[in-house]
């Protein structure tokens, strides 16, 4: 899920994994108008993409479980993505729009992202408890 949740920033040159991937179009100097880079939040951003990483799960069974998890993570990324005020084009390319769809606007680093985290994190914690106490018996 930790992947996943990385992957659809693997376009932008300066997140963690595009650091560490150097993708042909990342070697590009060129951002857009607003220093964005033109090619950041496209494709990577879609369901179509998180579809296409748990598809993969069944033409390499082997390896379903994981790429199942990282589809997982990777539509909670897109989903979060699409709460801020940038937006992702969510259902490219079955969706005519072109245009980005933002969901609430709700800028990084702002004290609302930071309550949607601490709130995204308890509900892990309620849904993970059961299973870590569980174990520790």
């Amino acid at each position: 899920v930790a992947l996943g949740s990385v992957l659809p920033d693997i376009d932008y040159p300066h997140s963690p994994i595009g650091r560490l991937v150097k993708l042909p179009f990342n070697l590009d100097p060129r951002v857009d108008a607003v220093g964005r880079y033109p090619w950041h939040r496209k494709f990577t951003h879609t369901l179509a993409f998180a579809l296409v990483i748990a598809a993969s799960g069944f033409v390499f069974p082997t390896y379903a479980m994981w790429l199942w998890c990282m589809a997982i993570g990777c539509t909670t990324h897109i989903l979060a993505d699409a709460l801020t005020p940038w937006g992702v084009p969510l259902l490219w390319p079955v969706s005519p729009l072109k245009d980005p769809v933002s969901l609430a606007g709700i800028g990084v680093g702002s004290q609302a992202e930071s309550l949607v985290a601490a709130s995204a994190w308890l509900v892990v914690a309620l849904i993970m408890a059961p299973r870590v106490f569980a174990w520790l018996r």
